[in-house]
């Protein structure tokens, strides 16, 4: 039977869950038809309206993926509420983002930045995690605001792969098999499918699916 990966470009249950989450911030997805080309990918907050979010800051990982952080801008939600955005590199894999303003307007959900990527020109078809990291928020009075982050995916091409790559990076090792154990036990939202077998769950089936494809299996 062939499987289909599919990428999900949501998080899907975020609404029902930012009660108890404080807040979440979400990554974007996009797909380039080839390398050497820019993707500009949104940031955007999400949370309840007792949430009083007045500023944040958090760093973009791109390690071991052919593409970049080149730069940032503001995004809508955080411009309206007069914030302004700093974007400096942590290292050669990280990049910070601080969205911040003199005054105490409360940020609403909606896109915070836009972050800019640039894609190598050799890169190889496949699918490339971009994770937000380090993530904090706050209120206008200095409260910490507790926060969940969603990676996003760059897609090259129209890669072919097996659904056992769950992460997309044309491998299926370790990382694979972490992926759907952390999903079967509900620790996981990255933006992958990690429903192997395609039976609307993830399970022990599906972990030992990927088990058997990392040893030469089926």
């Amino acid at each position: 039977m062939h499987y289909r990966k599919r990428i999900l470009l949501g998080l899907l249950l975020a609404g029902s869950t930012l009660a108890s989450l404080g807040a979440t911030l979400t990554l974007g997805s996009d797909t380039v038809s080839t390398g050497g080309i820019s993707v500009v990918l949104p940031v955007t907050l999400e949370h309840a309206a007792s949430e009083a979010v007045a500023g944040m800051q958090f760093d973009v990982g791109y390690e071991d993926v052919p593409f970049e952080a080149v730069g940032a801008t503001i995004g809508p939600a955080a411009s309206t509420a007069g914030k302004t955005l700093q974007f400096a590199f942590v290292d050669e894999t990280h990049a910070r983002l601080i969205v911040s303003g003199f005054n105490l307007n409360t940020i609403p959900s909606g896109i915070v930045a836009y972050v800019t990527f640039q894609v190598m020109a050799d890169a190889p078809q496949a699918v490339y995690v971009a994770e937000l990291q380090n993530a904090l928020l706050s209120s206008a009075y200095g409260a910490s605001i507790s926060v969940t982050s969603v990676a996003g995916a760059i897609t090259v091409g129209n890669p072919v792969s097996s659904p056992a790559d769950v992460n997309g990076d044309s491998r299926i090792d370790a990382k694979d098999v972490q992926l759907v154990i952390n999903r079967a036990l509900g620790l996981d939202i990255s933006p992958f499918d990690a429903d192997v077998s395609e039976n609307g769950k993830v399970d022990a089936a599906d972990v030992q699916m990927v088990i058997n494809a990392v040893l030469g299996g089926k």
